[in-house]
């Protein structure tokens, strides 16, 4: 629905199934465990967006998105283990409740642009039957709840010759402290959580035209300041990277 030049709101509902996968089924032969009893996930799904868009051709232009969301799901599919191994189990009723928000600016002159988006979402087992019964409440495991990204650019169109550009970038990424397993079994002091991490990269991109291709060169640093950071199941990833790609374009 336009409710106005700039404005719109959008709802949106589905009644969705997700059959198992091979993967998710048989799991890996390695650390990911067979459940041949794994059941099909069914959910009812609910967005309610709001957004607002002012693009100017004398002014900057400015986007906003707001989205609340609520999931009902039955038989979660859910990646559960310990240090040893993991299998997908199956959740008797899980429900998620949350907002999305997001902006974005860009210069009148179309050279600094500006994102940034984050999400809060509540997502917790609501049923006391089934293998999971005694965690009624507890948030589901492995599955951050507020994280957030920001990014940055600056072109310089024309940097060395006509139809060349150089942009500057830079982007964040933040992701709260979350619990590996349910979170009323043990003492909290002594709980495994993934701990909270904000990570930097940052890099450069040149663009060219040589007769009928156009090159781009970028090279980037990720994890800037070298911080300790997990994926989702607790592994450490890599430190401070250095990368650099070429692409042609015909």
């Amino acid at each position: 629905l336009r409710v106005s030049e700039r404005w719109t709101a959008k709802a949106s509902y589905e009644w969705a199934t997700s059959m198992p996968r091979s993967r998710e089924i048989f799991g890996n032969g390695v650390l990911i465990m067979a459940n041949l009893e794994l059941q099909p996930e069914r959910s009812h799904n609910a967005n309610l967006e709001l957004s607002y868009e002012r693009v100017a051709s004398t002014r900057s232009d400015w986007t906003a998105t707001g989205n609340g969301f609520l999931r009902q799901a039955d038989e979660l599919i859910v990646l559960l283990g310990n240090e040893q191994a993991f299998s997908y189990q199956n959740v008797f009723a899980a429900t998620s409740q949350g907002v999305e928000v997001a902006l974005g600016w860009t210069s009148a002159n179309d050279r600094l642009s500006v994102e940034a988006n984050s999400t809060w979402q509540d997502f917790r087992n609501s049923s006391g039957e089934g293998a999971f019964g005694a965690c009624q409440g507890d948030r589901i495991p492995i599955r951050p709840y507020l994280f957030a990204n920001g990014s940055a650019r600056y072109r310089i169109p024309e940097a060395l010759r006509a139809r060349d550009e150089l942009s500057l970038f830079w982007n964040s990424r933040y992701v709260h402290e979350f619990f590996r397993f349910w979170e009323s079994g043990g003492l909290r002091q002594f709980k495994q959580s993934i701990p909270t991490q904000l990570v930097h990269n940052t890099g450069l991109t040149y663009q060219l035209l040589l007769g009928q291709m156009r090159w781009a060169f970028t090279v980037e640093v990720q994890n800037v300041t070298d911080d300790q950071v997990f994926d989702f199941f607790g592994v450490q990833r890599p430190g401070r990277g250095y990368f650099g790609k070429m692409t042609i374009q015909f």
